[in-house]
């Protein structure tokens, strides 16, 4: 059976150039520029709360599964590992099971490393919402890639983890102007994604295809949700007046215009 085994080797971050930012609503974001000092918007740091959070929903299951998975001696793996055959046959619920499962205590301690190194992160930027999309749609689309192009059985959450990654990706070079350091921490990214994809290449059993399907189901996600800041204007006060221009909004209000 392949595994889906991701390793982020640290926790991801990077500073704005502006002032923490207030949401005034789900799309629109008001913000104190200040060039002299710059004030850290984003860290995914130990004091990030996980309790209330959609990352946190996360953090707890693995472990709990894994537990049912040797409860069940076995039968729960195969009830939901991808299984290109019985996918076949019509058990469609497998591609989306699979990344909920782990060969071994390895394979889910690695799995869960990854996870809270890249998860917080992601929330931060994205919001419990976004977030869920994201996971999800990269869970899917790892399986989906593996199903086509890996005939092996496969299992594991780094499939949706590496959607995760992409999607900071996608994050850091839409907002490049705001981040300092914003080249280093793509290069940070394409080191993580290098890595893994050589250690998959170099190691049995490491399914590649699924890792690399997450990745750009996860950055296509965030592109499409965003958010993608823009600044509009500036308030008499000197405040930078920002929209999120995510692609989906723009699709959305384009339906809801009269014609």
């Amino acid at each position: 059976m392949d595994l889906m085994g991701s390793a982020v080797p640290q926790p991801f971050h990077f500073h704005w150039d502006l002032w923490d930012p207030v949401p005034l609503s789900s799309s629109r974001l008001d913000t104190h520029l200040s060039k002299s000092s710059p004030h850290q918007l984003l860290s995914a740091s130990a004091t990030f709360s996980a309790t209330s959070s959609a990352y946190g929903f996360f953090s707890a299951p693995p472990s709990r599964i894994y537990v049912a998975q040797l409860a069940t001696q076995g039968k729960l793996l195969l009830w939901g590992a991808k299984i290109n055959s019985l996918i076949d046959k019509g058990q469609i619920w497998r591609l989306a099971t699979s990344s909920l499962l782990h060969a071994n205590i390895g394979h889910l301690m690695v799995n869960c490393y990854s996870l809270n190194s890249i998860g917080p992160t992601v929330e931060n930027i994205s919001g419990p919402r976004r977030f869920l999309a994201v996971y999800f749609s990269s869970a899917i689309s790892s399986a989906v890639t593996s199903y086509w192009f890996c005939k092996a059985a496969a299992v594991g959450a780094s499939g949706a983890i590496f959607g995760l990654v992409g999607s900071v990706a996608v994050f850091v070079m839409r907002h490049g102007g705001m981040i300092r350091d914003a080249k280093e921490d793509l290069q940070h990214i394409a080191q993580v994604i290098f890595l893994n994809m050589v250690f998959g290449l170099m190691s049995k059993g490491i399914d590649n295809w699924g890792h690399l399907g997450g990745l750009l189901g996860g950055a296509a996600m965030s592109w499409l949700l965003g958010p993608a800041w823009k600044c509009e204007s500036m308030a008499s006060d000197g405040r930078r007046i920002f929209s999120d221009r995510a692609p989906l909004f723009y699709l959305t209000d384009r339906k809801q215009k009269p014609r």
